[in-house]
């Protein structure tokens, strides 16, 4: 085996991690949204723009469907 292959699953895992933890901040942000925040708010909470607060909110309602 060599060592590429041994670091592999810890890679995976790894991004596997980044992919449930990042769906799960845009889930926050559509939450939060809908709780009534605004942009600039889910921003603050987050500690992203507000630019990036909205792309969070849009992508969260595509994977759930919602547009």
């Amino acid at each position: 085996m060599t060592e590429n292959s041994r670091k592999l699953p810890s890679d995976i895992e790894r991004a596997v991690r980044r992919i449930v933890e990042a769906r799960a901040r845009r889930a926050r942000a559509l939450s939060l949204r809908r709780a009534g925040l605004t942009l600039q708010k889910i921003g603050d909470e987050l500690g992203v723009t507000r630019q990036r607060a909205l792309q969070m909110v849009i992508q969260a309602q595509r994977e759930e469907g919602g547009l």
